[in-house]
């Protein structure tokens, strides 16, 4: 059988920038967002991958987009920072119980952020680094870090980055060490894109540098692969143009402490292209902005690399062009992505790929 996409239910409200995450009884939780009227949302609803369809659950206590959402150890749902109706970052964070369907605010961050990285740490805690803070007029781009901790309910800053940074990526390795990926320091712009990286190493709570990539990225995606290491994809470059999309693709091996080019993608994505690790190992790569000469134009095509040959292929099209939209990993090795917005419209569409 060929790999396809299909169409399944249509979510109840339109969205883009919303978080989307699996569950543990294999419900997929989508929050927040943008709207069709580009509205900041509060809203949240549960696909069923068994019978295609939505469900509303409870709203968050507050309307937010570009937030993180982490599955913690017990099955709830953590939801920290975001951006508000108001365009101001959010410091607020709550977590969600499937079993009750009610979200519950808890202590909020010490600092207001949006994109930012949290990554689930291996005793539980979660690691929020950097982001860009909006409050007004004002933004400054944050280095600062802090640390959740779901049994005592409580924030607490730790070592700071050495960089400022929104744009980046965040990975867990499997030592338990936390890589950290490029980025941008230059709000507004995408100039600011940066080849360093950096490790939080959660037993001594200290930040230090990783090898830098062989090419400058921000807003890509970072997946670790089967075997351990990590791969990133695209993203914004820095000049001749500030705007520039790559296609490289690189991975990082931990063991080694190194870098490595491996095949490009198919098409330069510059943002909004989310990935996801196949249950065969292979990684998907779908919509996003692509880039041809100096003109961006959104797209329904997707790509899978294949680690054993370092190479990108072309596969199965969505049925509609889509940035801002999420890819979750059901259960059954399937793959749901929800939402985005086509080259008019927020979306409310839903589709499942299946190799």
């Amino acid at each position: 059988m060929s790999a396809s996409w299909i169409l399944t239910g249509n979510m109840i409200i339109a969205r883009q920038r919303h978080t989307a995450i699996g569950l543990h009884d294999g419900r997929v939780l989508v929050a927040g967002g943008l709207t069709a009227n580009n509205e900041t949302t509060a809203t949240a609803e549960l696909y069923d991958p068994v019978t295609g369809n939505w469900s509303q659950t409870s709203n968050m206590s507050s309307p937010r987009s570009r937030q993180t959402a982490t599955l913690l150890n017990d099955g709830k749902v953590l939801v920290a920072g975001g951006r508000s109706q108001s365009d101001v970052s959010l410091a607020s964070a709550e977590v969600y119980d499937p079993a009750t369907g009610r979200w519950s605010p808890i202590g909020s961050m010490s600092l207001p952020r949006d994109q930012h990285t949290a990554t689930l740490l291996q005793d539980g805690r979660v690691l929020v680094a950097g982001g860009v803070s909006f409050v007004g007029p004002q933004h400054d781009i944050e280095k600062s870090v802090e640390i959740y901790d779901p049994g005592a309910g409580v924030w607490n800053l730790t070592d700071h980055m050495a960089n400022v940074r929104f744009g980046h990526r965040a990975t867990l390795l499997p030592d338990r060490r936390v890589l950290v990926t490029g980025g941008s320091n230059n709000a507004g712009v995408d100039c600011g894109s940066s080849t360093s990286s950096e490790i939080y190493d959660s037993r001594s709570a200290r930040w230090a540098f990783a090898a830098s990539m062989n090419t400058a990225r921000g807003f890509h995606p970072a997946v670790q692969l089967s075997d351990g290491r990590v791969l990133v994809a695209g993203g914004f470059t820095p000049p001749p143009d500030c705007n520039t999309a790559t296609a490289v693709t690189e991975i990082y091996d931990s063991k080694m402490g190194k870098w490595a080019i491996t095949g490009s993608m198919v098409y330069p994505r510059g943002a909004m292209h989310p990935c996801a690790l196949l249950s065969n190992g292979t990684v998907l790569v779908a919509g996003g902005k692509i880039q041809t000469d100096s003109t961006f134009s959104k797209t329904e095509t997707t790509e899978l690399y294949d680690p054993i040959t370092g190479t990108w292929r072309l596969t199965a099209s969505m049925s509609s062009v889509r940035t801002g939209h999420s890819l979750t990993i059901l259960s059954d090795g399937r793959v749901l992505t929800t939402g985005g917005r086509d080259n008019a419209n927020t979306l409310s569409t839903a589709e499942v790929f299946t190799l």
